[in-house]
C-alpha cells in the first residue's frame, strides 16, 4: 500500500511568499508533526527542499504542476507496485524538488550519491521508520511526463531493494541497486560502446571494494570525484552508473534478480 503525499502545492505555496523568516517558520510547520508514536517528527517529506528558494525554484515547481507531476508520479508507483507485488509493503511517497542550481542549498553529487547509492546509514534509518519514497526532481532540470514516470519507477524499485536487501555496502551492491532500479523505469545506457567496455573493464577489480570515495569516483566519473577531493579513476562523467545499467539490463545473471 503506498500513500502518495502531495509536497509540490506545499512548495508553491512557500516559494510565492517572502523570502524571511515568516516563510521559513511555515516550512518547519508544514514539515513537523506528531507521529503515530505521539513524537515530534517529519510527518509531511520536504526536509531535502530548499526552503528559502528563489525565483527559480518557484518556475520549476510550477512547472511540475503544469505537466502534473503528482499525478504521473502516483499513477506510476500503482502501476509499478503491481508489477512488483508490493501486497505485504506500506510507504509514504512524493515528488520533491531539490535545489541544485548555483549551490543554492544542496551539492549536486554529495547529495546525489545519498539518494542513488544509499550508504547513509542514519539516513536509511530514519527512511527505514517514515517509509517515505522521495521521486527526486532537480531546479537546474526540466521534467517530461516520461521522465517523472521513469523516475518514480526507480525510486519504488529502490525502496524494495533496500527493504529486501538492506543499505550496499559493496561497489558490486550499489550498481545492482541503481541498475536495477532504472533497468526496471525502461531507461536505456547512452554511453558509446566502447566507454562502456573501458569502464567495465577497470571497475571489474574493485566490484568488492566498500570504500565510499572509490566507489563514488567510478559512478561519477573524474569531475565530480575531484570536485568534492576524491581521487578520480580515469572514467567519464556517470560511467558507473551506465554500466551497472547496462548490466541490469543485459546480464541480470550476473547480479541476481531483486
Amino acid at each position: 500500500m503506498i500513500e502518495y503525499i502531495a509536497t509540490l502545492p506545499i512548495l508553491k505555496d512557500l516559494y510565492e511568499k517572502p523570502r524571511d523568516l515568516t516563510r521559513f517558520r511555515q516550512y518547519l510547520a508544514e514539515m513537523l508533526g506528531e507521529n503515530e508514536d505521539g513524537e515530534l517528527d517529519v510527518v509531511v517529506p520536504i526536509t531535502s527542499a530548499n526552503p528559502m528558494g528563489r525565483e527559480h525554484c518557484l518556475d520549476a515547481v510550477n512547472k511540475l504542476l503544469a505537466v502534473d507531476a503528482d499525478g504521473v508520479a502516483w499513477r506510476a508507483l500503482e502501476e509499478a507496485a503491481g508489477e512488483l507485488e508490493m501486497n505485504a509493503s506500506s510507504a509514504r511517497a512524493t515528488v520533491i524538488l531539490l535545489d541544485d542550481v548555483a549551490g543554492g542549498w544542496t551539492n549536486r553529487y554529495t547529495t546525489e550519491a545519498n539518494w542513488r547509492m544509499r550508504r547513509d546509514l542514519q539516513a536509511e534509518r530514519a527512511n527505514r521508520k517514515r517509509q517515505y519514497i522521495q521521486i527526486v526532481c532537480w531546479a537546474s532540470e526540466a521534467y517530461t511526463v516520461e521522465r517523472i514516470h521513469e523516475e518514480a519507477r526507480a525510486a519504488l524499485y529502490r525502496h524494495l531493494w533496500i527493504e529486501q536487501n538492506g543499505p550496499p555496502e559493496t561497489l558490486q551492491q550499489v550498481m545492482e541497486l541503481d541498475g536495477g532500479a532504472y533497468a526496471f523505469a525502461g531507461r536505456q545506457p547512452t554511453l558509446p560502446d566502447d566507454e562502456l567496455d573501458y569502464t567495465r573493464e577497470v571497475m571489474q577489480p574493485h566490484l568488492d571494494n566498500v570504500d565510499f570515495p572509490i566507489q563514488f569516483a567510478f559512478l561519477f566519473g573524474d569531475e565530480a570525484a575531484q570536485s568534492i577531493g576524491y581521487e578520480p579513476q580515469g572514467v567519464s562523467a556517470y560511467a558507473g552508473f551506465e554500466v551497472a545499467l547496462y548490466l541490469a539490463l543485459f546480464e541480470n545473471e550476473r547480479f541476481g534478480k531483486t
